[in-house]
């Protein structure tokens, strides 16, 4: 497990001396080995050294060691470190002469793994690179500094010529081709993917839930019992005995169509055979029917019909009729038409919130299918107004309106001639709402739009106007591109009259017709 020491004398040995800082760590001990020149290594260790007053740190500096296949020796007077260094298994000595006259009692330890160093302890080993202006010396420097002026010069050079050789810029606006489209395109919820050769487009189905309710007037006029019929019946007593006779106590006729009327007060029978009281009624229902004559009301409802008998000893009046609003089923035909023209105005914008932001919904597929209705008056109720609620749902048939995009720019790349190109950002998609439906498919018709712009070979053109009159170099462009506008040349400076002889001085920009 361990080894001999490699050399065997000491004055064989190539010994180097490192004073530490008391203020070192432990990394920078070790660092300090790592770029040491020697086999052997003698540390100067002043007193309070913080990075080897712990025995785990000096075991630590033996391992280092071990891995960088050197022997490390200390030299100090301190006793803490004498032991801490005796159990790590390093030598330590009072003074450098010692450790250099003395025999290193060293072990490796042949299970620590070697580290390659970054400098070579070998005499024989290749030298660290000197960078060529070492090697080469005076002269090299010379040449270093005679090169880097003159790249300063060329540098100086070109910027004075950027300034004084003449520049161009070039505006040209190519002459627009205007291409349009339109066709039928078929809306299929059926399909996924777009068919160019038969003209269909995929398409969904959206049905939200869409609720409304409308109020309209009466227009049906009827007449209708308006006040109610008051006068003032008179009770016998039958038995001689007291009798109370309770609020709501109904009494009625006897003879042609029944009336019948209660008590609005409640009052007592007095005891005595046939003795009586007035009691005030009312009738129960409105209307003329329940003004009758005297001598008409006879008959008591309930058991106080054993105890005694009544009788209006004077007419009864005030029962009267008027003319009122009714509900009719012209009134709901009218409320249910304005109800669902109202939610069909709404469907498209339910539908649209409903969906994504690029989709396009169909107006003519929308349509509202009621699910249920609920009035508040029924037919023949006296009312001004009938309410009517309605639950429904918005149905209608909408296209992700970029794959009508696609479809239309797929035809109208097929017209454009050959040599042109397509000005990007102008395509126009417009579809017809005027649409129709044929079961859950809709047959729409889409117009398109777009403007084409003549492929331009700037380098070729460019290499036609060099040095060139500027008058000149306004027909080439003329002669080579179709232009909307006559081309805009500038030249700085403004007093020269050709174009720029070098081309990389020459800049052309190129602008879309509006």
């Amino acid at each position: 497990m361990f080894l001999a020491p490699r050399h065997p004398s000491p004055s064989f040995m190539n010994d180097q001396v490192i004073v530490l800082d008391k203020n070192d760590t432990i990394l920078q001990v070790h660092s300090k080995i790592e770029w040491s020149d020697g086999r052997r290594i003698i540390l100067i260790v002043p007193r309070g050294c913080k990075a080897l007053d712990a025995e785990h740190e000096l075991k630590l500096l033996r391992r280092r060691a071990d891995e960088a296949d050197v022997q490390v020796a200390l030299v100090s007077t301190e006793y803490n470190l004498k032991e801490h260094a005796r159990v790590a298994g390093i030598p330590v000595f009072s003074s450098v002469e010692k450790a250099q006259t003395s025999r290193w009692q060293w072990q490796r330890d042949v299970a620590a793994p070697l580290i390659r160093r970054s400098t070579p302890l070998d005499p024989d080993a290749p030298k660290p690179y000197r960078p060529i202006l070492d090697r080469l010396g005076l002269a090299g420097w010379r040449l270093f500094l005679t090169v880097a002026l003159f790249g300063i010069a060329v540098i100086v050079l070109v910027g004075v010529a950027s300034i004084l050789v003449p520049s161009a810029t070039v505006t040209i606006v190519p002459e627009s081709l205007l291409i349009s489209d339109t066709a039928e395109v078929i809306l299929d919820p059926a399909v996924t993917t777009i068919d160019h050769i038969n003209a269909i487009v995929p398409a969904e189905i959206s049905r939200p839930p869409i609720s409304g309710t409308v109020t309209v007037n009466t227009t049906r006029k009827a007449t209708a019992p308006a006040d109610h019929a008051e006068g003032i019946v008179t009770f016998s007593n039958l038995q001689g005995t007291e009798a109370t006779i309770p609020l709501g106590t109904v009494v009625a006729t006897t003879s042609g169509a029944t009336q019948r009327y209660s008590t609005t007060i409640t009052a007592t029978l007095p005891a005595g055979f046939n003795a009586r009281v007035n009691v005030p009624v009312r009738a129960l229902k409105a209307g003329p029917e329940a003004n009758v004559r005297a001598l008409q009301i006879n008959f008591i409802e309930g058991p106080l019909s054993a105890q005694a008998r009544v009788l209006n000893l004077n007419p009864l009046g005030g029962g009267t009729i008027k003319e009122v609003n009714i509900v009719s089923f012209d009134d709901r035909r009218v409320a249910r038409e304005r109800l669902n023209a109202e939610l069909k105005q709404r469907a498209l914008g339910v539908l649209q919130e409903s969906a994504d932001e690029n989709v396009y919904v169909v107006p003519a597929s929308v349509e509202v299918i009621v699910l249920s209705e609920e009035w508040d008056r029924l037919v023949d109720d006296p009312s001004d107004t009938l309410t009517l609620k309605m639950d429904a749902v918005a149905s209608g048939i909408y296209a992700d309106f970029r794959d009508l995009e696609t479809f239309a720019q797929r035809r109208l790349l097929s017209k454009m001639p050959q040599g042109y190109q397509v000005l990007p950002g102008n395509l126009r998609v417009e579809a017809d709402p005027n649409a129709r439906t044929e079961g859950t498919s809709v047959i729409l018709r889409v117009r398109a739009a777009l403007l084409a712009t003549p492929v331009i070979d700037q380098a070729k053109l460019l290499d036609e106007l060099d040095n060139v009159p500027l008058a000149q170099a306004r027909a080439k462009i003329e002669s080579r591109v179709k232009l909307a506008a006559p081309p805009k040349i500038q030249v700085t400076p403004s007093w020269w009259g050709r174009m720029p002889f070098f081309r990389f001085r020459t800049t052309l920009f190129v602008k879309t017709e509006q």
